[in-house]
Parts: structure tokens; C-alpha cells; sequence
């Protein structure tokens, strides 16, 4: 999630741990519709790892257009931008720097600091549909 007045909100179907030293992860936005321009001129972001009972959330980032976080209930994390409650994990980011991924821009972000809550289990959208994580 971008930080800001009207935060703005997408859903990516992945995220990637890029390095450990030091802390890297990236993701991809389409260029188009304009939901990547936010992020990158923010500097700063909030990866919200939704829990398994939040595919309502999933779906409405996930909606066409621009999709405010004000529109959902949230806290604010360290760095600025929008938490959800309820989420398995939250990686609060510092943007490192972008790159050319074709039709996507490919933001790589440092990790300042992050949350995770061990009793949640992942939301997972797998072959078309969503999808829980089997013990």
C-alpha cells in the first residue's frame, strides 16, 4: 500500500524475497491505469500479507481503478503507510529502486521493519481461485 493522503491499494498475485542482507523483496505493477505511479513516487510502502479470511479485502484491491485504503479500516505503520487488521504478515518498506519488467515496473523495496502473527494462515489464490494452506 502507498502512503498518503488517499492511500491507494492493490492486490498482487506475488511478492518475492529478494535478499536477506539487506533485507530486499520486490513486486510488479502493471503500467497501466496508473496504479504504479503512486508507489513509486511515495518512496515508501506497506506489503499487507492477507490471512486466509480476508478474501473479501483481496478481491476489492484487486477491483479496476484506483482503490483507496480509506475505504477499509486500517492502522498506520512506522513508515507511514496503511496496515490492515487482521493480516498475517505486514513488511514495511523503504523503496530501493524500480526496473523495467516489459508491460510492469518491478519496484524493489528494503524492509525496515515487519510484524507477523503466528496463529494466521495465509490467503492463497491459486489456478483461478483462492485457496487455503493444508498442515
Amino acid at each position: 500500500m502507498a502512503a498518503g493522503e488517499g492511500s491507494l491499494g492493490v492486490t498482487v498475485n506475488s511478492f518475492t524475497s529478494v535478499s536477506l542482507d539487506p533485507p530486499l523483496v520486490s513486486f510488479a505493477l502493471d503500467r497501466k491505469g496508473g496504479r504504479a505511479q503512486p508507489f513509486v513516487e511515495n518512496g515508501h510502502f506497506c506489503i499487507n500479507v492477507l490471512a486466509e479470511d480476508q478474501v473479501g479485502l483481496s478481491k476489492k484491491f484487486a477491483a479496476p481503478g484506483h482503490i483507496t485504503c480509506e475505504a477499509v479500516g486500517h492502522d498506520i505503520g512506522p513508515a507511514g503507510s496503511p496496515v490492515f487488521s487482521g493480516i498475517l504478515a505486514a513488511f514495511h518498506c523503504r523503496l530501493e529502486t524500480t526496473m523495467d519488467g516489459g508491460d510492469h515496473i518491478i519496484l524493489l523495496g528494503h524492509v525496515g521493519d515487519y510484524a507477523f502473527d503466528p496463529c494466521k494462515q495465509p490467503l492463497v489464490y491459486f489456478r483461478g481461485g483462492y485457496a487455503g494452506v493444508q498442515d
